[in-house]
């Protein structure tokens, strides 16, 4: 069992969706992905399903974004859960490097930094 699972909500983001798939899945320690298509009427479904079985895809009517992170939070297999929108990427060594800071701290929730893209490039850091 992975210990990561990393949550993807998607409505009408069919456009950014293979990336944030994509960095998802190749992460540098293997993760549990999981993308829950929120009722979305564009190519969301299609998009997702070419990503299986290293995507689990879950469909569901459009309830929203929350009730879609929490569709995956109940099929997440992992100890700990990442949610990742359908329109942001994550670093290659994210997961790898948010799981050391939680066993060395010992913390139930640990955030990462994250740098804009597009019309902005600001880096936020959390500490």
């Amino acid at each position: 069992m992975n210990q990561v699972s990393i949550i993807i909500p998607c409505y009408q983001q069919a456009e950014y969706l293979p990336e944030a798939l994509e960095s998802a899945i190749l992460q540098t320690i293997p993760c549990e992905v999981i993308c829950v298509i929120d009722g979305s009427p564009d190519d969301s479904l299609r998009i997702a399903k070419q990503y299986e079985p290293e995507v689990i895809v879950v469909q569901q009517v459009n309830k929203g974004l929350a009730s879609a992170r929490n569709t995956g939070i109940l099929w997440a297999q992992g100890e700990y859960v990442y949610p990742l929108d359908a329109d942001d990427l994550i670093a290659q060594d994210c997961i790898e490097k948010l799981l050391v800071i939680a066993k060395e701290t010992n913390a139930d929730i640990v955030a990462s930094s994250m740098k804009c893209f597009g019309l902005s490039s600001e880096t936020i850091v959390i500490h």
